[in-house]
C-alpha cells in the first residue's frame, strides 16, 4: 500500500495540481488525502481480505482545542485485530528536538501528544529523507518542526509488513508531502474501485475528472 498525505492550502491552483499529478504518477499512488484544515476523516480500505483504517486529521494550532482530537482518537482506535494508519499535521511535537529556532516550547503539549499516542497503542512509523516537515519559510526568525507524521498499530505491522513513512520535496506548500509505504502486501488485482458520493460536493470535482481524462 502507497498512502499519500499532503497538508496543502490551495490545491486549486496550477502548480499544485501539477505535483500533485506527477506524484500520484511517479510513487504510485493507492491513496491520497489532501488535508482540508481542522478535519478529521477516517475510512476502511478494501484491500483483498484485510480491511486496513487509515486516518487522516489536520490538528487545530492551540493546545487546548487539541485536546478534544486527543480524546476522540481515542474513540476511534479500532480493536486490536484491526489494522490502523494515522497520518496528519498534528501542529505538536513529541520532543525537544523535533523543533528548531526561536520561540518557546511546551513541555505541556509534548506530553499530552505522548500520552494520546501511548493511550491508542500508536507506534511512529521510521521516517526517511527529510526531518522538519514543516517552516515559516522566512530568513529572519527562522522556524522548523516536525508537525507531520504517521502512527500505526501492532496490527498494521503484523498484516501489511514493515512500513516507511517518506518526507517528500515540495515548494508548493510550507508543508511537505507524507508518503507512507507498505509493501509486504500488494494491492489485489481484483479490488473493486467506488466511489464515494461526497466526491460531487467538492468544488474541484468536475475539473478534476476532466484533467484525467485529458491525460
Amino acid at each position: 500500500m502507497r498512502a499519500l498525505y499532503w497538508n496543502i492550502r490551495d490545491v486549486r491552483k496550477a502548480a499544485a495540481k501539477l505535483a500533485l499529478r506527477i506524484f500520484i504518477k511517479e510513487k504510485h499512488l493507492e491513496v491520497v488525502c489532501i488535508a482540508k484544515p481542522m478535519v478529521e476523516i477516517t475510512i476502511k480500505v478494501d484491500w483483498g481480505q484485510i480491511n486496513p483504517l487509515l486516518t487522516f486529521v489536520h490538528a487545530k494550532c492551540l493546545r487546548v482545542l487539541r485536546r478534544d482530537l486527543w480524546t476522540e482518537l481515542g474513540t476511534v482506535a479500532p480493536l486490536d485485530s484491526c489494522p490502523w494508519l494515522v497520518v496528519r499535521d498534528f501542529n505538536a511535537t513529541l520532543a525537544l528536538t523535533e523543533k528548531k529556532g526561536p520561540g518557546s516550547f511546551s513541555q505541556g503539549s509534548i506530553a499530552e501528544f505522548g500520552a494520546m499516542v501511548d493511550a491508542c497503542s500508536l507506534m511512529a512509523i521510521p521516517s526517511q529523507e527529510r526531518k522538519f516537515t514543516w517552516t515559516n519559510n522566512r530568513k529572519v526568525g527562522h522556524v522548523a518542526a516536525v508537525l507531520d507524521r504517521s502512527f500505526c498499530n501492532e496490527a498494521w505491522l503484523s498484516v501489511l509488513g514493515d512500513s516507511s513513512q517518506i518526507v517528500l520535496t515540495s515548494t508548493i506548500s510550507d508543508h511537505p508531502p507524507i508518503l507512507v509505504v507498505a509493501e509486504a502486501i500488494k494491492r489485489p488485482a481484483n479490488a473493486p474501485f467506488r466511489f464515494q458520493r461526497f466526491w460531487l460536493d467538492h468544488p474541484n470535482f468536475p475539473s478534476v475528472v476532466e484533467d484525467s481524462w485529458k491525460e
